[in-house]
């Protein structure tokens, strides 16, 4: 992660941190400078890339911080301007690495690279371009060869709809948490891997090559085999840049995120260096379940990183937390299924005898105040949410009640309701309501009717409660 930079006699400590959260998931990052000279890390958290992509992306900087934050600038923003991005995205991912590639080496971006900084190639370079700017008639503009000791590796993941799509170039590494078990995904490209080793060897004849440190290739106990930028080592004019000594080619995986998928791990080489990845899981998940914020479980990495690796390096580690859907509770009914259906029954014959009620007692008032009620009760459901009440309030009034219909019934048509199908029980109604009530049977009924004037204010205040309802 670093070149032949100066290194601090105190570690700068400060931890940058920031968190961030939508409807799918939250998400923390933070960063440390060590011992470094500078800090050449650098990380982009994209929430709003695209409308339903999210992008996070660590860039672990070598030999300066230019390269860095130039990715941490633009690979998000060249991705997005990809024509592949929207149906062809690892495609686009690998373009878009390369991409990055041509434009370090276009003098267009030279005042933004030598104002990162970092290395004396860019002083000189910078302190060069200014006296050309200052006296043009005796200073002649430097010559631009772009970012040729410097670099960094890049782990960018893009998380769309059910999908995390990983692009990595370098020895970053991302891991996914799944019900507890870590899951790599992405590989760390150093010189010791036989696919490695045999493009290296091709490309420059040598059994091991390192990553550019400073302002020379190194030899031997190599640490990354793919970066951006580190021009240097990418000149061969007789090879296509896929097949370089260092390439930016990234390695693009696709994983499912399904319900026992908890948390993504992005973090510099360095700390995958002091942890495993399942002992990083195991960690976090402890954190998570006991409640704590996620940007302190961040900063206690860093502390952790801090206290075990002495003389530390530049680190940044971003954690992604996948917010589970929340449980849809089941809405309980406000009367069981036996009450309604019974209260429903009981209505159906309070009916019948108000149709009774009617055609002999000659009572239309009553017994369109009554009808209406029940109409009012039965629509949008409602009879369900009055049957609550009164079962609630007044259901052994109710049991007495209906023992009274039931009574009526057998009286005026020789059978109760529950006894009768709808056509036997509507013909026997009728042959009631013309001759088959006796005269003491309906002097009692008119009798009732006349006499019960509560229970017609009753059933009208609980016809205007019922509209409340509504």
């Amino acid at each position: 992660m670093s070149g032949f930079t100066m290194a601090l006699a105190m570690p700068a400590t400060l931890k940058c941190t920031k968190t961030g959260e939508n409807k799918r998931l939250k998400y923390a990052v933070s960063a440390i400078q060590g011992y470094c000279e500078n800090m050449e890390d650098s990380h982009t958290i994209a929430e709003d890339i695209d409308t339903n992509t999210l992008f996070f992306g660590v860039y672990d900087g070598h030999g300066g911080p230019a390269v860095a934050k130039f990715c941490a600038k633009h690979l998000h923003t060249e991705l997005l301007n990809h024509r592949g991005f929207h149906d062809s995205l690892a495609s686009a991912i690998e373009r878009t690495f390369f991409r990055i590639d041509v434009m370090l080496r276009d003098r267009n971006f030279e005042k933004e690279l030598s104002k990162y900084g970092g290395n004396r190639h860019w002083r000189k370079f910078k302190k060069d371009l200014c006296m050309s700017h200052i006296l043009p008639c005796f200073v002649q503009r430097p010559p631009y060869k772009g970012p040729l000791v410097d670099g960094c590796t890049a782990c960018v993941a893009l998380i769309r709809g059910n999908q995390i799509i990983i692009g990595n170039a370098g020895d970053s590494r991302c891991v996914l948490s799944r019900n507890g078990q870590a899951i790599a995904l992405s590989t760390d490209h150093r010189p010791c891997i036989p696919a490695e080793r045999q493009r290296i060897d091709k490309a420059r004849n040598a059994t091991v090559i390192n990553r550019v440190r400073g302002n020379a290739p190194q030899i031997d106990d190599g640490k990354t085999s793919r970066s951006i930028g580190d021009l240097k080592c990418k000149q061969s004019i007789s090879l296509f840049p896929q097949d370089q000594i260092l390439i930016p080619f990234p390695e693009v995986h696709s994983e499912t995120i399904t319900e026992d998928s908890e948390f993504l791990v992005i973090a510099c080489s360095e700390f995958w260096d002091l942890m495993t990845n399942q002992q990083a899981v195991d960690y976090i998940k402890t954190y998570l379940k006991a409640g704590v914020d996620l940007s302190y479980i961040c900063k206690s990495l860093l502390l952790y990183y801090e206290r075990h690796q002495k003389g530390g390096k530049n680190m940044t580690i971003v954690i992604v937390v996948f917010k589970k859907p929340a449980k849809a509770h089941p809405v309980l009914p406000p009367a069981t299924g036996q009450e309604t259906a019974r209260t429903q029954g009981h209505l159906s014959k309070i009916a019948e005898v108000m149709k009774i009620v009617n055609d002999t007692m000659k009572a239309p008032e009553l017994a369109a105040t009554i009808q209406e009620f029940i109409k009012e009760m039965a629509k949008d459901g409602k009879m369900e949410e009055m049957v609550s009440v009164d079962s609630a309030l007044d259901s052994e009034d109710m049991k007495k009640e209906i023992e009274e219909v039931d009574k009526v019934l057998a009286s005026v048509i020789g059978e109760t309701a529950s006894q009768l199908p709808d056509a036997a029980r509507t013909q026997k109604i009728q042959q009631a309501s013309t001759n088959k009530v006796v005269p003491e049977e309906r002097q009692a009924l008119a009798e009732d009717v006349d006499d019960d004037a509560d229970f017609r204010e009753e059933i009208t205040a609980r016809l205007a409660a019922l509209r409340c309802l509504t």
